[in-house]
């Protein structure tokens, strides 16, 4: 028995002695092993936009690192002495570094090519002197974006070592890390150009109405999304910001009357002959101890409840609304869930079960409160109306290629039909209303035949309630609405000026509009 123990202690105690050999080997490097790793340092492969046009691309850089286990005083002074002469640093700036006594300490990093020849002064001369290769120069590599802030939500951002930490870059970082001196290539669906147009119009346009920030998508029939932007972004070139992924996915709002547009599918689906219907709008109404006041709009259709974003006239109509069909439809159109576009920090929004509903609930989720989407999911409401109904995915990412040579084209959920096709076609109808008479108006566009729904969503106030003079601004166009090409989002948030979406996100759509298709006629040309 006693044997057996002892059998059993030595077996524990060599576990124990492999497992701290190999934590020390991680830790520790031996100095051959050292020298390996510090030749190369991050490398990775580039993203590009549907055109192959550079998003993000590594530059070779050069470091210089130092053993300081075993350094004299005098070694040293004449190290900081060399790095003053050849480096233009200063004794408060390497001091700390000489204090600690380590096997590898980075002195300074990532250094132009142009500007590398002083490091290897720097070694020479100490090595030359003291005989003792304690210096090193490192290869490796700094990344560049050309866009910057433009695209950056969506490129996203590396640390210092080079690792993704937001955007496509955290997304596929093990495939654009080098792997045998390659790393993988991303291809996303983006025009660098259409991304540019969108992020210096929403710029502008968060600008001129004072808002606090702006979120804007537009996207292809077929889903591939060809510009997402935020305002104010972040630059990816500078490694002292705080990076983040676009807002598209991250940033919950409730969206206001937007939501009507889904409100009156989920009519033309479920209640008999509602398109005969006509409704009394007289400016107010009361619901479950709430009243609800507008502007009149005397007696409206399902087509004047969207053109002139009638509350009184929706809410009569979502009186004869099951609440748990209704709750499974909006769960069908992707409310409540992520859109998987593959972009980090992606929210599912908000979307509560219906049998944690109020008596007003649904009244309220049917007009855009007591609901909270983000702008991938309202651009996915518009893809999925544009196609008839089709179930469309938004899509950023069309091909990686990876670091052997092979490829991979983006393989996406087969496609399914949540709304049937003649009623998507009667909401798109509607929305071009919207914009021949209504409240989108102002963001016709001459000979393209926008369609297109405004919202105007109060801002939830954490303290309770909402702020009675916040408001969230949003657009949703489909152009051209009877043979769609391009789908928009514009969402302004909280703007001072021209609050209502039709005043401020539907002439932003506009602006971005009117730049794309002088950029690309081809893309909303029609047969």
């Amino acid at each position: 028995m006693r044997k057996r123990i002892w059998v059993v202690f030595y077996i524990f105690l060599a576990l124990v002695v492999v497992v701290i050999v190999r934590i020390l080997t991680l830790v520790l490097p031996s100095e051959f092993e050292g020298e390996e790793k510090r030749k190369f340092t991050g490398r990775r492969g580039e993203i590009f936009d549907r055109n192959n046009n550079v998003l993000a691309v590594s530059y070779r850089t050069f470091s210089l690192w130092l053993d300081n286990s075993g350094l004299s005083q005098y070694e040293r002074k004449f190290l900081v002495e060399l790095m003053k002469d050849w480096l233009g640093l200063s004794y408060s700036e390497i001091a700390e570094k000489l204090r600690r006594e380590s096997k590898f300490v980075w002195l300074v990093r990532k250094i132009p090519e142009n500007e590398a020849e002083n490091l290897f002064r720097v070694t020479n001369g100490f090595v030359s002197k003291f005989d003792k290769r304690v210096l090193g120069v490192a290869e490796e590599y700094v990344r560049r974006y050309p866009l910057g802030e433009k695209a950056s939500g969506v490129v996203g951002a590396v640390n210092v070592d080079n690792d993704g930490i937001s955007g496509f870059e955290y997304t596929f970082n093990d495939i654009l890390l080098e792997k045998g001196g390659e790393g993988g290539k991303v291809v996303l669906t983006v025009d660098k150009y259409i991304q540019e147009i969108t992020y210096l119009e929403l710029a502008r346009s968060v600008k001129e109405f004072d808002a606090d920030l702006g979120i804007a998508v537009f996207a292809k029939k077929d889903g591939e999304i060809l510009s997402i932007a935020d305002y104010p972004s972040f630059d990816p070139n500078n490694l002292s910001v705080i990076p983040f992924s676009s807002r598209a996915v991250g940033y919950i709002i409730e969206p206001g009357s937007v939501m009507k547009l889904a409100s009156v599918s989920f009519a033309l689906i479920n209640l008999s002959e509602i398109e005969k219907r006509v409704y009394e709008c007289d400016g107010l109404i009361g619901l479950y101890g709430h009243t609800i006041k507008e502007k009149p709009h005397g007696v409206v259709s399902l087509e004047n409840i969207i053109a002139h974003s009638c509350n009184i006239g929706m809410l009569k109509v979502i009186r004869d609304f099951d609440e748990k069909s209704f709750y499974f439809f909006l769960r069908g159109l992707g409310f409540g869930e992520k859109t998987l576009v593959g972009l980090p920090g992606e929210e599912r929004g908000i979307l509560r079960i219906f049998n944690e509903w109020s008596g007003v609930s649904k009244y309220m989720v049917g007009i855009g409160q007591e609901i909270g989407v983000t702008g991938m999911q309202l651009l996915k409401l518009g893809l999925i109306l544009a196609n008839d109904g089709m179930n469309i995915r938004p899509k950023l990412v069309k091909e990686i290629l990876l670091s052997d040579g092979s490829s991979k084209t983006m393989r996406y959920s087969e496609e399914f039909r949540v709304i049937p096709s003649e009623v998507a076609r009667k909401v798109r109808k509607y929305m071009r209303a919207s914009v021949e008479y209504g409240t989108s108006k102002m963001a016709e566009i001459e000979g393209l035949r926008v369609g297109g729904k405004t919202g105007t969503g109060q801002i939830y106030n954490p303290e309770g309630g909402y702020y009675k003079d916040k408001y969230n601004a949003v657009f949703l166009g489909i152009v051209p609405y009877d043979d769609p090409k391009i789908i928009g989002v514009v969402i302004l948030v909280n703007p001072k000026k021209l609050k209502q979406g039709g005043l401020s996100a539907g002439p932003t759509f506009r602006n971005i509009l009117e730049k794309i298709v002088a950029y690309s006629p081809n893309l909303v040309r029609t047969q």
